[in-house]
């Protein structure tokens, strides 16, 4: 991840709030859940009937269902991976942990509520040493130099994402551009306040 310092250690106390909140809904749904005694194809959601809910329940996998982006994205951010990798004979199937709360069958593999918990603490470790080195890092006075210097070279680039246009207009050729014209400006600017106060402290001298 590029970002500075201390976006990595805002964002990393983000995704932790983020993996608590989706889990402690998993766990409530699961509590609210009625067992669900189907067999065979019956499970394997979508292609069976959908697993027995109550209105709690229902409520319950609405609010999961409205929070998995955001999840899954802070999950990306933090370097922390949710897919389920089948083993043996089930090699090469895949499957989704943060999709395993409502759907635990998913083709050939079978994905437990310890399996969706112990995930979810992988997320939220992932997020755990983002920001504890992070924050190490905020103690370094360079540090905050550099993210000013980031922060006015991303400035203008905000203030367009803000006025509508597309957030990949960072990432293209000219925006490249003008962040090094920007950085050349800053460096000449830098160099001319530091001469100046040179020959201020020669002149008071």
């Amino acid at each position: 991840m590029n970002s500075v310092p201390i976006e990595r250690y805002l964002l990393a106390g983000r995704a932790q709030a983020v993996f608590a909140e989706y889990r402690r809904l998993a766990c409530a749904y699961w509590s609210a859940t009625p067992a669900d005694d189907r067999t065979g194809i019956a499970r394997s959601w979508p292609l069976g009937q959908s697993r027995p809910e109550t209105v709690l329940s229902d409520q319950l996998r609405g609010q999961l269902n409205a929070l998995l982006p955001e999840v899954s994205a802070y999950a990306r951010r933090v370097g922390a991976p949710t897919t389920a990798l089948g083993t043996g004979v089930r090699s090469g199937a895949v499957g989704n942990y943060l999709l395993g709360v409502f759907q635990p069958d998913q083709g050939m593999i079978h994905i437990s509520q310890q399996e969706v918990v112990d995930n979810l603490d992988r997320c939220d470790g992932a997020a755990r040493f983002m920001r504890r080195e992070a924050g190490r890092q905020l103690w370094y006075p360079w540090t905050w130099l550099v993210t000013i210097v980031a922060f006015v070279l991303r400035l203008p680039f905000a203030i367009l994402k803000g006025a509508g246009l597309p957030a990949s207009i960072e990432e293209s050729a000219w925006a490249g551009v003008i962040k090094v014209i920007l950085l050349v400006v800053l460096t000449l600017l830098a160099g001319y306040l530091g001469i100046k106060h040179l020959d201020a402290s020669a002149l008071g001298g």
